[in-house]
């Protein structure tokens, strides 16, 4: 009997180590890293169309607005450091390396106030704002603020 409850949590037990570990924050979507710029410009111009009901020559200019974004971020993505890595940062590399990314941040915005009107701005900014909620919630259970 003893055997046999140990033989079944053992089984048990593998089982939930065999399982398929789910992506952790900051892993991308593997399928997306093998998009080219382009391809990845095109398929969220076509969400931001349905999202914003954009007409064709919205959609296109927000295209190549983003294969722009998208085409000055492909080389930075395999160099970003780990996060340990990152902590040991100088304070002046931080700075400049946030600075880099607000001041392309701004440049898309800007770039998004000219193509869109108003209504659809706003909307696209409380779409930003709800995702970046939405990402900072994922895994946060778990963790403690360190202070």
């Amino acid at each position: 009997m003893k055997t046999a409850a140990t033989l079944i949590l053992l089984l048990l037990g593998l089982g939930a180590m065999a399982q398929e570990k789910p992506r952790q924050r900051g892993q991308k979507h593997p399928e997306l890293e093998k998009l080219s710029p382009e391809q990845r410009a095109d398929l969220q111009s076509k969400r931001m169309a349905l999202m914003l009901d954009l007409n064709t020559d919205q959609q296109q200019e927000v295209a190549s607005v983003l294969e722009k974004h998208f085409a000055e971020r492909k080389p930075m993505q395999g160099k970003a450091p780990a996060r340990r890595d990152s902590l040991a940062q100088s304070a002046e590399a931080r700075y400049a390396n946030m600075s880099r990314r607000l001041d392309r941040q701004l440049a898309v915005q800007q770039e998004m106030k000219k193509i869109l009107s108003e209504k659809q701005f706003e909307k696209w900014l409380d779409h930003r704002a709800e995702a970046r909620r939405q990402h900072g919630r994922k895994g946060s259970g778990h963790r403690q603020r360190r202070g």
